[in-house]
């Protein structure tokens, strides 16, 4: 059965249950529902009984829909409270099976957000997974207190065919409930494949509209999987997008796979800064390292080298250097190495055309693989950056419109920093999703106020390949010409996910008439 994701990432601050894994381990194996899906975690926005809901699995078969609930340790029910894992352990005024019911049923009702609802009438079954407790007629271990044809319990899960014997219990249970539906063709279950697959795999659920915006954003959108599955399979690419493509995010997902393939990865970028967070992100997944700072004289080699923000590293230095890391060399090695060729590269950064010929010829393909579609920014911030700063992106993905890009009096920026209510439309910005950026910190008087109230202050060079919901921005209006400020705009600007301010200060009005009649 085809998974989606392919793998199941890990994570060092919250490892995958191994109950998970298993489930997930016998579906991959599982060949008795020809062209099934199998979709592993999702979230789902609650109603007025729960605010959040959410399957551990989904499968998308010919005979209709299956919601899964996993639990990895004994679950005991007493006097009508489940007990999961003993005393170390939680309960529950409801059972495991009921928690899959009700998050199937939510799933249903939620089909008009994926554009699903032709298949509100198909078979939506539920089965709860008790990978630590046996059958009741084994003569071991409580009872659950549930329908034994919806629960898969230990023996289902010693081997394939026993659990997908198991699974076919659960959906004719729901059948001889609800009745014989109408099935889903492949082609049925290919397109609901494809309107899911983005929504898998999100970070956080929430119903404000800042976060739901945000929630969107975290999820793949299909050209990004489309662009994910076929670098996967390369061994050498060069990707050129613009800001809000999601590079970095992309690149973070294929260092997972490679790891989960057991491979070992050097992640490079000259930002000090995305270096961090990178880091962050995919902690002893690769090695990442700021060059030329944290070069060293280790001779470690490595399977693949990642490179992020490429566009400030065609220099023959790091060409050599990454020639030297990479266990085939750059000819013959693997690589991914992702840039912004026409509006980031950084202040004083020379391109070099004859390294990028070369680093294009080295691929074997002579091919850039674009990124064009905006999938970080609201819609209404890709409009002011393609008319203010001219900038290339096609089209964005993200939900909601958002606000405009605003401009606030510089007597406002203390307002904006401590959290209060900036305005009656605007409210309030909660300090932990704002970043400060500025222009030049001498220059700037901004800066120590905006740290003294919490937030960090970044130079906009230095946040590059970064991104905060919410961006104050200053020093704007001191640039000598409209092109530089276009520059420098497109690079602070598109670092906000949800909306960013601009300190009306300087030139700034006279620099953004003068950039919309360019």
């Amino acid at each position: 059965m085809k998974t989606i994701p392919s793998v199941i990432y890990s994570r060092d601050d919250e490892p995958t249950p191994r109950g998970e894994i298993k489930v997930f381990e016998l579906l991959q194996r599982s060949a008795a529902f020809h062209h099934a899906l199998a979709l592993h975690s999702l979230n789902l926005i609650g109603n007025e009984r729960q605010q959040m809901y959410e399957l551990d699995f989904l499968l998308v078969t010919q005979r209709g829909f299956l919601g899964i609930e996993v639990k990895g340790a004994r679950v005991v029910c007493r006097d009508g409270v489940y007990y999961v894992g003993g005393s170390g352990g939680y309960s529950k005024r409801i059972s495991p099976y009921t928690q899959a019911s009700n998050a199937i049923d939510q799933f249903r009702t939620s089909l008009w957000r994926y554009n699903l609802e032709e298949y509100k009438n198909m078979l939506f079954a539920k089965a709860a997974v008790l990978t630590a407790n046996h059958r009741p007629n084994e003569g071991r271990g409580d009872t659950p207190e549930m329908p034994d044809m919806a629960i898969i319990y230990a023996e289902d899960l010693f081997d394939v065919t026993r659990f997908e014997a198991a699974l076919t219990r659960a959906f004719d249970f729901a059948e001889q409930a609800l009745g014989k539906k109408k099935t889903l063709t492949n082609k049925d279950i290919e397109f609901i494949g494809k309107r899911l697959r983005p929504s898998f795999d999100v970070a956080s659920c929430s119903v404000s509209a800042v976060d739901a915006t945000l929630e969107k954003q975290e999820s793949f959108t299909s050209d990004q999987y489309m662009w994910l599955d076929v670098l996967e399979n390369m061994d050498r690419a060069l990707i050129d997008g613009g800001a809000g493509t999601g590079k970095t995010y992309l690149l973070e997902q294929l260092v997972k796979r490679e790891y989960d393939k057991g491979r070992k990865n050097l992640i490079c970028t000259a930002s000090e800064m995305l270096s961090e967070k990178i880091k962050s992100n995919v902690g002893h997944m690769a090695i990442t390292e700021c060059f030329p700072k944290d070069v060293s004289g280790d001779a470690s080699k490595f399977d693949m080298v990642f490179v992020d923000e490429g566009q400030d590293l065609f220099n023959a230095d790091f060409v050599d250097y990454i020639d030297s890391k990479l266990e085939s060399g750059l000819q013959a090695g693997r690589w991914r190495w992702f840039a912004d060729f026409e509006n980031q590269r950084g202040v004083g950064v020379k391109f070099d055309q004859e390294i990028f010929e070369y680093i294009k010829d080295a691929t074997g393909n002579s091919t850039v693989f674009p990124l064009r579609r905006n999938v970080r920014n609201t819609p209404n911030i890709v409009q002011w950056l393609k008319q203010i700063c001219k900038a290339r992106i096609e089209e964005t993905e993200s939900a909601g419109s958002g606000p405009e890009v605003r401009s606030v009096k510089p007597s406002a920026f203390s307002t904006v920093v401590s959290g209060a209510e900036i305005d009656s439309q605007l409210g309030a910005i909660e300090k932990h999703k704002l970043v400060h950026l500025y222009l030049n910190e001498d220059a700037d008087e901004y800066s120590s106020v905006a740290t003294k109230a919490g937030v960090p202050s970044h130079s906009i060079e230095s946040f590059k390949g970064l991104e905060s919901p919410f961006v104050v921005i200053t020093g704007l209006g001191s640039v000598n010409s409209v092109s530089e400020f276009q520059q420098m705009a497109y690079k602070a600007v598109s670092r906000a996910r949800y909306l960013a301010l601009i300190v009306d200060e300087g030139n700034i009005v006279d620099l953004k008439l003068k950039a919309v009649d360019l």
